[in-house]
């Protein structure tokens, strides 16, 4: 098995700002066969054990896992951290590296769980070594009714001056399905460890082309703008007798202008 590694090249779609990275599906919407065949020719290849192939532009990245960093299992104390440290997001400081995660306490008495986002520093000396563990979600859950109401999973945070934005996964559970996600905004005004609700409801929801499950977020910003990448359903299937959601995996990309 073998592997591409893209290159960033520029081309025309429909005559607007150049938006980069999105798929090759966009590739071939908006190029012709000969353009992308030389796309193609100059991409990277290098199979599954990360040894490269053809390598016409030098090292790609190589991988090697150095073991477990963190477990909240083993941590004391946190009825709101007992299980799980997922969807990990990073922010950068200049003695440490803030890991945001997911976390859940216990179920409850029917086996319903809700997720919370914590944090925890890893020292830049030694990335294993752990400094500071969040002592408290760094957002509560919504209010009754809301859209976050039993979930605040996943997050994506990113430094704007000052302030650091989170994008994040509100959870509500469902009658006919298990649940339903839709993406909130927070701002922190402390360096990351506590965040506040921009308002109660989301910044993106159902639409007609996107009726559920948008979830996912990554904010990344280039050249002044912010893009906001997210998954999201479109349909929900039935598996075994219970239903499961078809997720549209080719993520859509909206410009955000933050506030806050």
């Amino acid at each position: 098995m073998s592997f591409l590694k893209s290159n960033n090249f520029v081309y025309q779609q429909f005559g607007h700002e150049f938006v980069p990275w999105l798929s090759i599906i966009d590739v071939i919407m908006f190029n012709p066969r000969e353009a992308i065949k030389s796309y193609l020719d100059s991409f990277i290849y290098f199979d599954i054990k990360d040894e490269i192939v053809n390598n016409k532009y030098g090292e790609v990245f190589k991988w090697k896992k150095l073991g477990k960093v963190f477990d909240p299992t083993e941590i004391d104390g946190m009825d709101w951290m007992k299980e799980f440290a997922q969807a990990p997001s990073t922010l950068l400081f200049d003695t440490f590296v803030r890991v945001y995660f997911s976390c859940r306490p216990l179920p409850d008495q029917n086996g319903q769980y809700v997720s919370y986002t914590g944090f925890v520093d890893l020292s830049r000396k030694n990335i294993l070594e752990v400094v500071n563990i969040s002592k408290r979600p760094i957002l509560d859950l919504g209010e009754t009714g809301t859209f976050d109401e039993f979930g605040v999973y996943p997050t994506s945070v990113i430094r704007d001056g000052e302030k650091v934005f989170a994008y994040y996964g509100g959870w509500t559970r469902c009658e006919s399905v298990p649940f339903d996600v839709s993406i909130g905004l927070a701002v922190s005004h402390d360096e990351g460890e506590t965040f506040a609700r921009i308002g109660s409801g989301p910044v993106l929801g159902p639409s007609v082309s996107e009726p559920f499950i948008l979830s996912g977020p990554k904010i990344r910003k280039f050249n002044d703008v912010w893009y906001l990448w997210y998954i999201a359903g479109k349909k929900w299937i039935v598996s075994n007798g219970k239903p499961s959601q078809f997720i549209k995996f080719a993520w859509p990309i909206r410009k955000m202008v933050l506030t806050g």
